[in-house]
């Protein structure tokens, strides 16, 4: 509770975080820019993965799943991201 309450109190982060998920969704939506969308939303869904795995292990399984399909996106466009991690 003491973390939620400390990211409410700096007002610009939350809006911040909707607008980042809105557009990397509509990006992952789409077929031609999936691969943008999983680089968007990469850093929001290590930050739910991390809660999940310290804070609230409850909602574990949500997020695994939703991870599965993150993973599955990038695989599938890695020849997207290839340019990114060679020297």
């Amino acid at each position: 509770m003491n973390m939620f309450t400390a990211i409410m109190q700096i007002g610009w982060l939350m809006p911040l975080i909707a607008i980042a998920e809105l557009i990397g969704g509509i990006l992952f939506i789409i077929p031609r820019f999936r691969a943008l969308g999983a680089i968007v939303l990469c850093p929001i869904l290590m930050g739910i993965m991390t809660v999940h795995l310290t804070i609230a292990p409850e909602g574990l399984i949500m997020a695994l799943a939703i991870f599965g399909v993150w993973l599955w996106a990038v695989i599938e466009n890695r020849e997207k991201f290839m340019p990114l991690v060679k020297a």
